[in-house]
């Protein structure tokens, strides 16, 4: 039942994140590697603060492998 689902149970406390710099090649290794579709991104200065999200099919339908 989707109703009975909480948002803690789905998603983690400290979610995988990447500099906003990172090279997308990078990151859909990291995503390859931990078996995951998307990656939380962050600056550099503000770790903890998500300023974006990338999926894996961004990456693949810029033909990027």
């Amino acid at each position: 039942n989707i109703k009975m689902i909480q948002i803690k149970d789905i998603i983690k406390k400290t979610p995988i994140s990447v500099e906003r710099d990172l090279l997308a090649v990078k990151a859909l290794k990291i995503m390859n590697d931990k078996k995951i579709t998307s990656l939380c991104v962050h600056s550099k200065s503000k770790k903890n603060k998500t300023i974006g999200l990338i999926h894996i099919h961004n990456i693949l339908d810029a033909n990027i492998q």
